[in-house]
């Protein structure tokens, strides 16, 4: 998906001493200064043996993004976010938990050129609807410099 458009699910990844694996398929189609990207991926997750001297498993966590883009002109974009999470139940000792994850997110993105290799962009989203996990609000500001190609 072009441009980093894309927003992560809260997984727990830091100090859960393991290995999550995302793989993600997007397309995109473009109607003049208007594109639409859909994207979908899923989270897999490697058990952690060593949680509190237990085993802690996690199903597979799905997710599905799309982003309707306005180019204003080469590099200069806005675009409005959706994602939708689900999955992601977990287990501890083999004893289901219930946090079935499944929450909707909505956002915008600005981007806007700095030079022929650089750009700055704005983001910011919301949870709409939670379930379990993704109730937050961001609010991001990031300098991408993009190297290689013409």
């Amino acid at each position: 998906m072009g441009g980093g458009r894309h927003e992560s699910a809260r997984d727990g990844l830091s100090g859960t001493n393991r290995w999550a694996v995302k793989p993600e398929l997007g397309m995109s189609k473009a109607w003049g200064p208007v594109s639409l990207e859909l994207a979908s991926a899923v989270t897999f997750f490697q058990d952690n043996r060593d949680f509190l001297g237990q085993t802690r498993e996690q199903d597979p966590l799905y997710a599905f993004q799309a982003h309707l883009v306005y180019s204003f002109r080469r590099a200069l974009w806005v675009a409005l976010d959706g994602t939708y999470y689900l999955g992601g139940r977990t287990r501890v000792g083999g004893i289901r938990n219930d946090d079935l994850q499944r929450s909707t997110r909505a956002g915008v993105t600005f981007a806007m050129p700095l030079s022929a290799r650089q750009s700055l962009k704005l983001n910011a989203s919301t949870g709409v609807s939670t379930r379990f996990g993704g109730d937050w609000n961001t609010v991001g500001l990031a300098w991408q410099i993009r190297r290689g190609g013409p």
